[in-house]
């Protein structure tokens, strides 16, 4: 899924992997025509992934930032800190 490799290599320098993601929300340009495909993809993503349990996961219909974009992401992700 192209919205989820991005997220995928911005988290792997800072060792967070998508096992540490907690929230995940979408805001998409059209959610009546969009949602069901974006769903269909990142369930299989998370399936790929070995993700049990899934994120918590929000999807709205929004007007995004810019008039091009389909789609805005925000991810948080947990973990613990180690001591050094």
């Amino acid at each position: 899924m192209r919205s989820l490799l991005p997220l995928s290599r911005q988290a792997t320098p800072a060792a967070v992997s998508y096992t540490h993601l907690d929230v995940y929300k979408r805001q998409l340009r059209d959610i009546e025509h969009d949602y069901a495909e974006f769903n269909e993809e990142r369930t299989a993503f998370y399936q790929e992934q070995e993700l049990n349990p899934v994120p918590a996961s929000t999807g709205i219909q929004a007007i995004l930032c810019r008039p091009e974009l389909l789609i805005e992401i925000e991810a948080i992700a947990m973990f613990k800190k180690v001591d050094r």
